[in-house]
């Protein structure tokens, strides 16, 4: 056996002692046979997708009016099929379930160190929770769905490419949503049930710790990088990142851990949701640096100045730090729809430090800063902000426009305001909203597709 092959066994082996991880043999399988079912779901969509309605829609070519004709093809199709997918991942999901509470119970009565009287909950827990998740799931699906079919419709009206060449669109659409969306939606809800399970299972088996357990290579996320160093944690509170446990984001890889929770870390109760719970603020600072005045500032501004704001530290360098940072977010005269996105910005040199940032938005919307930042910086993750909640939750169909434009620009190695643009469509939305934000003109003539989608929503 060669090293590489030994360090594989040895790898698989650790994986399968933590109980519910998804990247252990077993639920690599659980995995796999949802990926089939997905897979077979999308090339159904596509064998019975009406093709001669296309004619109807391409020869009036009038785009407006492209909303309701793709829901009158769309929508009864995904009808056709929402009842047997919703079944079968209804089922899959409870098998996964409750294969990860098994392996929580396993783990509680061998690896706990005290045995543990505990034969688990009934099973009707597994299977309510199930069928509500994938009810959640599959309209969330047929959203998606609409939503890109409607896009390669119009893309494919605008650029004139006949009924032939609009057919080939879209089963090639249909062919990657069979290839990769569903290896992404099965990696992504296998660890959503196997998370699920397992923080289910603690509470009721009294383990008062838990700890986030990353895949450990060069592809983990910043947020999921976060969550791993904070340790052990109370079962009640949440990960840096803003959720409780796996994933932090679609296609997540990482899992989370029983543990106990160290000497004086006392479990924290139960909290409301990030979204229901109230925001907590700190008292500002009494620098003799003066703060910017809320006078004549929009409401949304004052809100952001006033309740928003946090800041480590008591010291006169901070308060004039976060001065800086306030008058740099005021002077890019950002929309106010755009500063609500910003759940809450946070001066902590120490914290941005430690993730190995200057800077960084979270998955909340949460932004952490060092203090002396360029205003480019600021804005940056504002952008970060702007394009989760107004492109990624919502947007329509925008969103899939970015990432044409990211991958033209690609292509012709044209359209980027920086080097970083590059790295992802994420960071490459991030950097033009900055550069937007600074000289739209210089901005609009060098990359004019992505500064038409930012003028619709600069306001």
């Amino acid at each position: 056996m060669t090293v590489i092959a030994e360090l594989d066994n040895l790898i698989q082996l650790l994986e399968a002692q933590i109980p519910a991880n998804q990247n252990s043999p077993k639920n690599l399988k659980q995995r796999e046979r949802l990926r089939r079912n997905l897979a077979k779901y999308f090339r159904s969509l596509e064998q019975a997708f009406p093709y001669s309605k296309l004619a109807s829609i391409y020869n009036r070519n009038v785009k407006e009016s492209l909303g309701s004709d793709t829901r009158g093809i769309l929508d009864p199709l995904l009808a056709a099929f929402d009842e047997q997918i919703e079944a079968e991942l209804s089922g899959q999901l409870a098998e996964t379930y409750l294969s990860g509470q098994a392996e929580m119970i396993t783990w509680g009565k061998t690896k706990g160190g005290v045995p543990i009287a505990y034969e688990g909950p009934p099973i009707s827990q597994a299977v309510d929770w199930a069928k509500a998740h994938s009810a959640t799931l599959v309209k969330g699906m047929n959203k998606e769905s609409k939503e890109r079919l409607a896009y390669i419709i119009g893309r494919g009206i605008d650029k004139k490419r006949g009924i032939p060449g609009l057919s080939q669109d879209l089963r090639k659409v249909f062919t990657d949503m069979s290839k990769y969306r569903s290896e992404l939606i099965s990696r992504t809800e296998t660890a959503t049930a196997l998370s699920q399970a397992s923080l289910d299972t603690m509470a009721d088996m009294g383990i008062d710790g838990k700890e986030w357990i990353t895949a450990g290579d060069a592809q983990v996320s910043d947020d999921c990088l976060g969550n791993e160093a904070e340790g052990v944690i109370s079962v009640h509170q949440a990960f840096s990142g803003g959720v409780m446990a796996p994933p932090q984001h679609p296609d997540c890889r990482c899992s989370v851990s029983p543990a106990i929770l160290p000497p004086g870390k006392v479990p924290e109760r139960p909290k409301l949701p990030p979204a229901q719970h109230p925001l907590k603020v700190q008292p500002p600072p009494k620098p003799s640096v003066p703060m910017p005045t809320t006078k004549g500032v929009s409401p949304e501004m004052k809100n952001l100045m006033d309740k928003k704001l946090k800041v480590v530290g008591r010291n006169q360098a901070d308060a004039r730090a976060l001065r800086s940072t306030l008058k740099q977010i005021k002077d890019a005269k950002l929309p106010d729809s755009h500063l609500a996105t910003i759940r809450s910005i946070e001066l902590n040199t120490a914290k941005a430090r430690a993730r190995g940032a200057i800077a960084y938005a979270d998955g909340s919307n949460n932004i952490v800063l060092m203090g002396g930042l360029a205003k480019d910086n600021v804005v940056h993750e504002i952008g970060h902000t702007v394009f989760k909640s107004k492109f990624l939750v919502g947007g329509g169909t925008d969103k899939f426009k970015i990432a044409d434009i990211y991958n033209a620009s690609i292509k012709s190695g044209k359209g980027f305001v920086s080097g970083y643009a590059r790295s992802n469509v994420d960071e490459f939305f991030a950097e033009s909203y900055a550069a937007f934000s600074k000289d739209t003109v210089a901005f609009t003539k060098l990359n004019s597709p992505m500064a038409k989608i930012l003028k619709a929503y600069w306001k």
